[in-house]
């Protein structure tokens, strides 16, 4: 809340946006750093790994500039449907600063995880799913990540309610229904798309 309160008179879309994509650099840096030492060790580098990896990172950065913009606009459908009359702008900025959030978790997870597949490296072929269920770095890591993934979503969620009721004017109970309303609709109908496609794929006769 006291954040808000500081960003409150911010206007400047490029101040919001380099604010989140300048964090998001930190994660990815790391990210590229640790897969980089962990094919030296597993003697999987090469010219074009290293290529691989650096195009993988030039990516996210590039969603980064991105991604903000797609969840706010998604967002702020949800904001519209509840008469929030404070414009575009202050739902970026919510959303934004909120997702921000998300990337110091995922420096923890960068660093958690870098440091356990270097000292505990993973060499199991991908498609033996038995044999990655019964290695212990490999369960370490899934959980970690889910649980990382459930914090984060919660703290993210939590500190959005605040960012959309303060910029918003409306109270955080309709701020909350606001932004899960469209997500979850979106994801019903991929459902409900999904399962027409395996019905479908199912229907398709065997030559």
């Amino acid at each position: 809340s006291s954040f808000f309160k500081s960003v409150e008179k911010d206007k400047d879309y490029s101040k919001i946006m380099f604010f989140y994509v300048k964090l998001a650099l930190v994660p990815i840096i790391l990210q590229l750093l640790f897969n980089i030492l962990i094919s030296i060790n597993q003697q999987l580098a090469s010219i074009k790994t290293l290529i691989n990896l650096i195009l993988s990172s030039i990516i996210s950065i590039a969603f980064a500039f991105l991604i903000p913009f797609i969840i706010a606009a998604i967002v702020h459908l949800g904001v519209l449907i509840f008469k929030g009359k404070n414009g575009y702008l202050n739902s970026y900025k919510s959303i934004s600063y909120s997702l921000s959030i998300n990337l110091i978790y995922s420096m923890l997870s960068a660093v958690v995880l870098g440091i356990t597949n270097l000292v505990f490296p993973l060499n199991i072929d991908p498609s033996n799913i038995q044999a990655l269920l019964s290695n212990s770095t490999f369960v370490f890591s899934i959980i970690f990540s889910l649980a990382i993934f459930i914090i984060s979503l919660v703290h993210t969620l939590i500190t959005a309610t605040i960012g959309i009721a303060k910029f918003q004017k409306m109270t955080k109970i309709r701020a909350f229904i606001s932004i899960i309303l469209i997500p979850i609709i979106l994801m019903i109908i991929s459902l409900f798309l999904g399962v027409l496609a395996i019905k479908s794929l199912y229907q398709i006769p065997i030559a």
